[in-house]
């Protein structure tokens, strides 16, 4: 998988300097540099399970806690876009979207001191900085019934709460991919009083969200506080030796500059 995203190669696959560099660079940072960089695209198409990171497209809310998270390639992926309802036993929206690509789920718990229309503020203020165009929003018994969502939708029990706490957002982002990645946000307060941010991204196979776009200083903050990030832009492929290489080599010098 190629990509055109990063400014400039100081380092060439087919130089002697870059084999140098590359060596040395693994041989110093070790597992450090396997927690950087996310699994091989053969391995994704599986499914991925992992103790999660941030999405680059999204900032988690302050002091909130990522709780579940998967990232899957999938070819008929619904993104709701209106409200739920029961119709001969199924639950359906009415409207939708089917998208194929790479689909990214979060859920975070949020600090117990804060409200559904505080964790909506923050999310919405990081869509209208970027330009993204709201495709389906709703609140409360607007939305139908929480179970709906939770269980049917989502598959996350522990999204679950009473209908007059929750909020619903589709999204598209307005990025510089030739296809602009679609995004939704679930928010409940649930009866215990715990409040939960549910985040999905999804990237169609040639709009993975590129490095340009992402905060370096949220990343080096995120590895320093979890020791570990995702970096969806670095892919490995696999050489005819059976050895793993850098799709594009200018990611090493990407990682180095983050690593400083």
């Amino acid at each position: 998988m190629q990509s055109s995203f990063f400014p400039q190669h100081c380092v060439t696959s087919d130089s002697p300097q870059f084999t140098s560099s590359f060596a040395k660079f693994s041989a110093s940072l070790g597992l450090l540099l396997l927690a950087l960089l996310s699994t091989p695209a053969h391995a994704q198409s599986a499914g991925e399970q992992t103790a999660g990171a941030d999405h680059p497209l999204l900032m988690r809310f302050p002091d909130s806690e990522i709780v579940e998270y998967d990232r899957t390639n999938e070819l008929n992926h619904q993104l709701v876009l209106g409200t739920l309802q029961r119709t001969r036993g199924e639950v359906v929206p009415e409207s939708a979207e089917r998208l194929k690509g790479r689909v990214t789920r979060i859920v975070y718990a949020i600090p117990s001191d804060y409200q559904v229309s505080d964790v909506r503020e923050f999310f919405a203020q990081q869509l209208r900085e970027r330009g993204d165009s709201i495709l389906f929003s709703c609140e409360g018994r607007a939305c139908g019934s929480s179970n709906y969502w939770a269980n049917d939708i989502f598959k996350r029990r522990i999204l679950y709460g009473p209908e007059r706490n929750q909020y619903y957002l589709a999204a598209r982002s307005n990025t510089a991919l030739e296809n602009d990645p679609f995004l939704a946000l679930y928010l409940i307060t649930r009866a215990n009083k715990r409040l939960y941010a549910y985040v999905e991204i999804i990237e169609s196979e040639i709009a993975v969200v590129p490095q340009a776009l992402v905060n370096e200083g949220l990343l080096a903050a995120t590895l320093r506080e979890k020791g570990s990030v995702v970096l969806p832009w670095v892919q490995f492929n696999t050489a005819d030796g059976g050895e793993e290489e850098l799709d594009d080599p200018s990611a090493l010098d990407y990682l180095v500059r983050l690593l400083r």
